[in-house]
C-alpha cells in the first residue's frame, strides 16, 4: 500500500498532481518500498522562502525541500503499519522559472526521505545514480 497526499496552495498547481503522483508511485515501486505514506506540498515561492528560512535559515525560495517523518502509523482497517516517510515541498513557479523538471525534483525529494544525500562527493554520486536508474526504468 502506498499513500500519497498532495496538498496545493494555489489552484493553478492542481494540474500538476497527477504527474507528481505518477512519478512518486513509479519511484516507490522501483525502490520496492511498500506500506509507505508521503505528503507532498505544492507551494508558492513566498511560502517556500518562509519554509526555507525557518528550516535552513536561508531567506530565499528554492525548488525542493524534504523533511523525514520517522514514524509508523497503524492502519485502522489492516493488520499492518504504514511507514510515514515525511514531507516534500515543491515550488512549481520557482521550478518552472529555473527550467527544471518537477517530476524529477519530486523523486529527488523522495530519495532524501529515504536517506540519500548530496553532502559529499560519494553521496552525490550515489544519489545521482539512483535518480538516473529510476528515470531510465520508468
Amino acid at each position: 500500500m502506498v499513500i500519497i497526499n498532495i496538498i496545493v496552495s494555489k489552484k493553478k498547481f492542481f494540474k500538476l498532481e497527477k504527474l507528481i503522483k505518477q512519478a512518486i508511485k513509479r519511484a516507490i515501486n522501483y525502490l520496492k518500498k511498500d506500506n509507505v505514506s508521503i505528503s507532498l506540498f505544492l507551494v508558492s515561492n513566498k511560502e517556500m522562502q518562509t519554509i526555507n528560512k525557518k528550516s535552513r535559515s536561508k531567506s530565499k525560495a528554492t525548488n525542493v525541500l524534504s523533511f523525514t517523518g520517522d514514524k509508523k502509523i497503524p492502519h485502522p482497517e489492516l493488520p499492518l503499519k504504514i511507514d510515514y516517510l515525511g514531507e516534500i515541498y515543491l515550488a512549481p513557479d520557482y521550478i518552472k522559472a529555473q527550467k527544471q523538471d518537477i517530476a524529477f525534483l519530486a523523486i529527488h525529494g523522495l530519495l532524501h526521505l529515504l536517506g540519500y544525500t548530496h553532502d559529499g562527493k560519494n553521496d552525490k554520486i550515489k544519489m545521482e545514480q539512483k535518480e538516473l536508474e529510476i528515470l531510465l526504468k520508468n
